[in-house]
């Protein structure tokens, strides 16, 4: 089943439905009008050349210019190859022939607007997520605290004995320091190993 965007109320509805059940826009009758009945073969803006060659999502007018969208007799897993497999340059310039070919009215200047504002939606959203990760990673970043057992008491409630407390005890104690070799205290029992 297809998703389809209702021209009135842009609410999701779908492709099967007779009638937008938000609104009652007649939608059936509105693609069949417009001859956009082939959910497998790409729909097109002939005014910015906006291809929709998607089987589950399709819109029956532009979302950028909302110009009425026409559908094409190009499969829409040819267009799909063609958008990952080509460079940007070249699927451009394939949309823009499609655009001329079921049409009249494409606009060179609509047309670069609309690649110029998904490159700036596109650098927003790389922005977004890097904020995002960066400020999980900010978070979370809390120090792990290895888990290490005490040879006594099997306890692993036990912290890394700083260099700071060795210093100390060596000043303190001397040579006869309990803390001179020991890296772990145990909070359990109290004892350094």
């Amino acid at each position: 089943m297809s998703e389809i965007i209702c021209p009135e109320c842009g609410k999701e509805i779908s492709s099967y439905a007779k009638a937008c059940p938000d609104c009652g826009f007649p939608m059936a009758d509105f693609l069949e009008k417009h001859n956009l009945t082939d959910f497998n073969k790409t729909w097109i803006c002939t005014k910015c050349a906006k291809a929709y060659y998607y089987t589950w999502f399709k819109t029956p007018i532009c979302e950028y210019c909302k110009t009425p969208i026409v559908q094409t007799d190009i499969d829409n897993k040819i267009v799909s190859h063609k958008s990952a497999n080509c460079t940007d340059e070249e699927y451009n310039e394939y949309v823009i022939n499609l655009a001329k070919k079921y049409g009249d009215n494409f606009e060179q200047e609509i047309f670069n607007n609309r690649i110029k504002k998904l490159h700036e939606d596109n650098k927003k959203i790389v922005e977004e997520c890097s904020k995002s990760i960066e400020q999980k990673l900010n978070c979370n970043a809390k120090p792990i605290a290895p888990q290490v057992t005490c040879p006594y008491c099997h306890s692993t409630n036990t912290k890394k004995i700083t260099t700071m407390d060795r210093i100390g005890s060596n000043i303190v104690f001397g040579l006869f320091s309990k803390k001179r070799n020991k890296e772990w205290h145990c909070e359990s029992c109290g004892s350094d190993f």
